[in-house]
């Protein structure tokens, strides 16, 4: 008998070692599920936060650009005032110009330059001995920021005399 009684035991602890190894197995199963969402999760949450940087970068370039398009037309009343030889008024305007360089608002220079309608918008032409399509005149400053034009240099351009 203790044949027998020994064969059950062994036959009984077989089998929860079976029962023991299935829950180990389906454990590690869903462990490997649970790490692969981890994963994932932490995957997006990277992507997502990169984006929100992004976007927030974006925001804070279309109010900058936004702000600094507001000034223009105070720019610009500097610069004919500049013209006057009005040392107080050029003092002024070379301090705010500093200050909005600073917020990276940079003047597109024309004169001379090869007409590009990315940055200059002819409202006129010169007729001229030179090179054709060159700026001859700028008749208000054009400004970018970060690379992108504001506004366009409003310029005339050289074409040959007939």
């Amino acid at each position: 008998m203790p044949e027998e009684i020994k064969n059950q035991e062994i036959e009984r602890l077989n089998k929860k070692i079976a029962e023991l190894e299935t829950v180990a197995a389906s454990d590690a199963a869903r462990a490997e599920d649970y790490l692969s969402g981890w994963k994932r999760a932490k995957a997006d949450f990277i992507n997502y936060k990169k984006y929100e940087e992004k976007h927030a970068t974006n925001v804070l370039r279309f109010v900058k650009i936004n702000f600094l398009k507001k000034f223009l037309p105070i720019l610009d009343s500097l610069e004919e005032a500049r013209k006057q030889k009005n040392t107080e008024v050029e003092a002024i305007g070379s301090q705010i110009m500093q200050v909005f360089k600073s917020a990276g608002l940079e003047k597109i220079e024309a004169l001379g330059k090869v007409f590009d309608p990315n940055f200059y918008e002819s409202i006129g032409v010169v007729e001229s001995d030179s090179e054709e399509n060159v700026i001859v005149e700028e008749l208000r400053k054009g400004y970018m920021v970060e690379g992108e034009v504001i506004r366009p240099s409003l310029v005339k351009i050289s074409i040959k005399k007939i």
